[in-house]
């Protein structure tokens, strides 16, 4: 016994077998109220419960009101919902993939998506420098020598005390807040670009501990740090027209259908802005449970809906090197 109900046996009727079920029901729905975190998970006996379940209890014949209220409360412990259910089921049903085709690509490459989206604030940093800093000091100043000839660095942290009026800092605090925490996500990710092994390190979180020479991309060879910056930036360039190309692919769209900006004049509404996990939130949200079949269907329009949006805007951004502005010294 727990909680004074009763158990099930093999001697009782269907009636009152039933009527003992309907009882383990409505304190299902009333421990869920105050359900507490269990010490341990026994995954057979979970599983045995649930067969049990699916067993006794025909869920059709319960009253409409019991039924709804009983059902999600079921449903939820034994399927937790995440958008690896909403692919399973488009990848067994051709004719709901052929439906939503912008969906079942974005659940294929939801990491890309996500990685994709730091385009944006490192774009935006590395062009706020073009703009204000622009022939304002030489390569040899980014990098240059002391009394005792040890060699030091302008940092970013300096740049900004001395050149960022007061009235900006907190903008620029921001830009350049945002800018490390990007780099910082996506450079495990930059392992090869053009056939090439590379192994950029991350950033700290002090302006003052880097050096402005990191975020002046430059192509030039014998700067290793700007030339790191222009090579996140295309691998990021590369990655974002990858995804819109896969997007036109699977709509069946013509390649070129999409607007094309350079990197200098694009807005921020032409860039991807996923955040990690959204496909499971709106699993969630959209999750819908079909008494019939036991299991969890979507409301596919609704999660449609949301990728649709998170590709609505975004533009093809010319990556090819002549196309991207470099950072140009005193």
């Amino acid at each position: 016994r727990a909680f004074n109900l009763k158990r099930p046996t093999q001697r009782q009727g269907d009636q009152e077998q039933e009527q003992i079920e309907r009882q383990w029901a409505q304190h299902v729905r009333a421990a869920s109220q105050v359900r507490v975190e269990p010490r341990c998970h026994d995954d057979s006996a979970q599983q045995k419960l649930r067969e049990q379940l699916e067993e006794r209890q025909d869920l059709e014949r319960l009253p409409g009101d019991e039924r709804n209220k009983m059902l999600p409360l079921l449903l939820r412990h034994w399927e937790p919902v995440d958008s690896l259910h909403m692919q399973e089921q488009l990848r067994s049903d051709p004719a709901l993939s052929r439906e939503y085709p912008l969906l079942s690509m974005a659940l294929r490459r939801e990491a890309d998506l996500a990685t994709a989206s730091y385009l944006e604030p490192i774009a935006a940093f590395q062009q706020f420098l073009l703009s204000r800093f622009r022939g304002r000091f030489t390569r040899h100043q980014a990098t240059r020598l002391t009394d005792d000839d040890q060699a030091t660095r302008l940092t970013l942290g300096e740049l900004f005390d001395t050149w960022i009026p007061s009235d900006e800092r907190d903008f620029v605090s921001s830009l350049w807040t945002r800018a490390q925490r990007a780099w910082n996500a996506v450079v495990p990710h930059v392992r090869h670009f053009e056939c090439q092994r590379v192994d950029i390190p991350p950033l700290p979180d002090d302006p003052h501990e880097v050096p402005v020479i990191c975020w002046c991309r430059s192509s030039r060879e014998d700067c290793p740090k700007s030339l790191q910056a222009l090579l996140v930036l295309r691998w990021l360039l590369d990655l974002h027209g990858g995804l819109l190309a896969s997007a036109e692919e699977a709509l069946a769209n013509d390649a070129n259908v999409r607007p094309a900006c350079s990197l200098a004049v694009a807005l921020t509404p032409y860039f991807f802005h996923y955040e990690h996990n959204s496909l499971e939130r709106w699993a969630q949200e959209a999750a819908q449970p079909a008494v019939s079949s036991l299991r969890m269907d979507f409301d596919w329009p609704l999660v449609a809906s949301h990728v649709r949006d998170v590709f609505a805007g975004a533009h093809r951004i010319h990556n090819a090197p002549e196309k991207i502005e470099l950072f140009e010294f005193l």
